[in-house]
């Protein structure tokens, strides 16, 4: 399993992202049922399989009219005739006038489907894909909860990105708290905070606060640059 999360990682970190989830999924996979889902072996894994998920979101949105979904299949899938059929159909895909790329997606879901049902449930067949990395990021936080590790920072982009802004405040606070007792003044890390924090202000129309995240996040920057000179 942690063979599959190191492997996972340098894949994420090529942009190897099918790679990366299949690999990070199958170590979750792994470490849940030897741990058990809320143990901290398992944190690690739920946190980079999350922030796979949320990479291949953003990149699949720069080119697709439409949302992508993730199939989530059964773990274990019979033998016998369901099979057959099965391999008929990616056959028949395969066989197609398909563009290549739509198949690429088709054999993906399939292959990294099966890794990823056991951590989170199989209560639908499709699933957003960034609504399994908001998942993995939850998971993960639960059990990083009072450890100073980015997964709230992750998390709050996701839901930033899924319009849900109080929580991405609520996650944002948390987070610039933990940067503050941590990281030194002039953190573009702690900057970056504070600018996510004022886009999601200013998203619910909360302007003041936003303003003033803005400003604080201008305020690291130039404190940074003043020491750079």
């Amino acid at each position: 399993a942690m063979n599959l999360l190191e492997q996972g990682r340098r894949y994420l970190h090529v942009s190897d992202l099918p790679s990366a989830i299949a690999a990070l999924a199958e170590s979750a996979e792994l470490l849940v049922k030897r741990y058990g889902a809320n143990a901290d072996e398992c944190a690690e894994s739920f946190y980079y399989l999350g922030m796979a998920f949320h990479e291949k979101h953003r990149a699949d949105s720069c080119v697709l009219d439409e949302p992508f979904t993730y199939t989530i299949r059964p773990l274990s899938l019979p033998s016998g005739d369901k099979a057959e059929e099965e391999d008929g159909e990616s056959e028949d895909e395969k066989n197609g006038d398909e563009e290549e790329s739509e198949e690429e997606d088709v054999s993906e879901k399939s292959t990294n489907g099966d890794k990823v049902d056991s951590v989170m449930g199989d209560d639908d067949d499709e699933k957003p894909i960034l609504e399994l990395a908001w998942k993995m990021f939850e998971q993960a936080k639960q059990i990083y909860e009072s450890q100073n590790l980015p997964t709230l920072f992750r998390l709050a982009e996701v839901e930033l990105e899924s319009e849900n802004f109080d929580l991405a405040i609520e996650d944002l606070q948390k987070y610039l708290k933990i940067q503050k007792a941590s990281l030194p003044p002039d953190s573009r890390s702690m900057s970056e905070t504070y600018y996510k924090l004022g886009v999601a202000f200013a998203s619910i129309s909360k302007f003041k606060d936003a303003v003033r995240s803005f400003e604080s996040s201008a305020k690291i920057v130039q404190h940074r640059i003043n020491i750079l000179k």
